[in-house]
């Protein structure tokens, strides 16, 4: 179980660089296209949460604290 504990581990961490290395491109491409830059603002869509989404974003939450809370406690 360790074994596989540290497997999740080093997953989710490449899992974040990357989600963070693809949130700086996504900024250069922004600023690229000059977001700001007039008046007019280019064609931007519109975020809403859905119900499937939040329910995401909470299990996710839990699963993460459950893997805190058993690495500290039970390994």
């Amino acid at each position: 179980m360790k074994h596989r504990f540290r497997l999740w581990q080093r997953y989710l961490f490449t899992v974040i660089v990357n989600g963070l290395r693809k949130a700086e491109n996504t900024a250069v491409a922004f600023e690229a296209r000059g977001f700001g830059a007039y008046p007019e603002r280019t064609y931007w869509k519109e975020f809403h949460w859905t119900p499937s989404g939040i329910l995401l974003v909470i299990l996710f939450t839990v699963f993460c604290v459950a893997l805190i809370v058993w690495e500290r406690f039970y390994l």
